[in-house]
């Protein structure tokens, strides 16, 4: 007797069955909804913070020393059935196989939340995640600027300070054809330089604000001041072997500054009390501020607001439209004394065709100006639903042939005749600018009629007038 085969094992159903690579896509869809935006704050640091154990033994999350009034510790459970959906799909993802990224719409929303304007909103205990999130933003940032130059088959390197840049070599032989496009080059570098400048400081300051409101908490733990300190501004170790990040802003001999000089902080702490943190609160505050918080505030939007342009731009790049936006805004037409109708129409008719003819503006997605943007699913699901809409060539081969009501002899042979006749007809260019130009000599005709009618009017009105 043969051995029978194994049945195949069914395979599960639902969660359990996937892999876990929609889920970002779900959660990008339910975070386009402003209504149901909010996420527990508590879900998002056990997912991102993973430098310090979240254990059952240790006390819950510490509050931000400036908040007025204290922040309070909820221990109630998640109140409604979205905020528990939100927070197991977070945690869903967390446990994956990948690493994904989250819509750049929902980190920013999210840092701006966390380090508000006023320092007594700023909430501290998601720092560590806000920190990580403007990480991963930057990150992305620079992918989308390698992406759009390697579209636009560009040589780039990096420089010392890290930041990408464009050959001048290569820049020479792009002006000569594509202006615009070198201008747009240019343009990207000098949001690089100066996003990657204000993104050292900026991540510098927050680091430093993170560890003094550690420094402020009641009742003071040097332990844990010094777990934040080993966190934030870790110990140098000078070996080649250690991993190092996919782009290093670390200044090594700035973080050995700031590790030493809050380290002796916590030195003081023990000894003379707190009075020794309010000269490191208003260090470096503006005339007119009470502490340095609104100045690195600031720094943060500015950040913020270069990074979403550059992925904004970066994400639609194309050649010739870059080129055909340079030329819409740089051309303007030579003003004239008289005014030819038939050029005026000629040249709006060539200028629509070609705009019409343009691959990049068909292929071109609308700006989020013009149009709300959409998540990934609904134009997963637009796309599905446009491939269901057409017919099936096998549905069409299938369908019986029906009895067609009979036409006389006349009208099929002159249906013959037509059909044959407009598909052996060629385009002839020359008979087409014969009829081009005798209807512009119509026009011009019409339009003289039309002005010797209007001033055989105007001299018969004066006529009478004068009687």
């Amino acid at each position: 007797m043969d051995e029978q085969s194994p049945s195949p094992q069914p395979q599960p159903k639902g969660i359990a069955g996937s892999d876990g690579s929609a889920m970002p896509y779900i959660l990008e869809h339910y975070m386009m909804n402003p209504t149901s935006y909010e996420i527990p704050l508590r879900s998002l640091y056990a997912l991102n913070c993973q430098t310090i154990p979240l254990t059952a033994g240790t006390k819950k999350f510490k509050e931000s020393n400036f908040a007025n009034p204290p922040m309070q510790n909820s221990t109630l459970p998640l109140a409604d059935a979205a905020s528990q959906f939100k927070a197991q799909l977070i945690s869903h993802i967390s446990k994956g196989p990948h690493q994904y990224n989250l819509p750049v719409g929902f980190t920013m929303s999210f840092v701006r939340r966390v380090f508000a304007d006023n320092l007594e909103h700023v909430d501290f205990p998601q720092a560590l995640t806000a920190l990580d999130y403007l990480k991963n933003l930057e990150s992305r940032r620079k992918k989308e600027i390698l992406a759009a130059f390697d579209s636009l088959d560009v040589e780039w390197s990096i420089s010392p300070s890290q930041t990408i840049r464009v050959s001048e070599i290569n820049k020479q032989d792009l002006r000569e054809k594509y202006p615009g496009v070198v201008r747009w080059i240019e343009s990207i570098e000098a949001k690089e330089r100066e996003a990657v400048s204000i993104y050292i400081k900026m991540c510098l300051s927050l680091r430093r604000w993170t560890l003094i409101n550690e420094l402020w908490l009641e009742p003071f733990n040097k332990v844990a001041c010094m777990s934040m300190l080993n966190t934030l501004f870790a110990y140098q170790v000078d070996d080649s072997k250690v991993p190092k990040p996919e782009w290093d802003y670390e200044d090594k001999v700035e973080t050995a500054r700031q590790r030493s000089y809050f380290f002796e902080y916590i030195r003081n702490l023990e000894r003379n009390g707190k009075v020794a943190l309010e000269s490191l609160l208003r260090s470096g505050a503006r005339p007119g501020d009470e502490t340095a918080w609104p100045m690195v505030r600031g720094f943060l939007e500015k950040y913020l607001n270069l990074a979403n342009d550059t992925i904004h731009e970066c994400t639609r790049v194309d050649r010739d439209y870059i080129e055909a936006e340079f030329r819409s805004k740089t051309h303007k037409r030579s003003a004239d004394s008289g005014v030819s109708f038939t050029s005026a129409m000629n040249e709006s008719f060539s200028s629509a065709n070609s705009r019409a003819a343009t691959p990049s503006e068909k292929s071109r997605s609308p700006t989020p100006d013009s149009k709300p943007s959409k998540s990934t699913l609904e134009r997963i699901s637009h796309q599905l639903r446009k491939i269901r809409s057409r017919p099936d060539i096998k549905e069409i081969a299938k369908t019986k042939p029906t009895l067609s009501k009979k036409k006389s002899l006349t009208a099929l042979v002159s249906g013959r005749s037509a059909s044959s006749s407009s598909s052996e007809t060629n385009f002839d260019v020359d008979e087409m600018r014969r009829q081009k130009m005798i209807w512009e000599a119509k026009e011009r005709k019409k339009l003289q009629a039309q002005a010797e009618a209007a001033r055989a009017k105007e001299d018969g009105t004066q006529v009478g007038y004068a009687v």
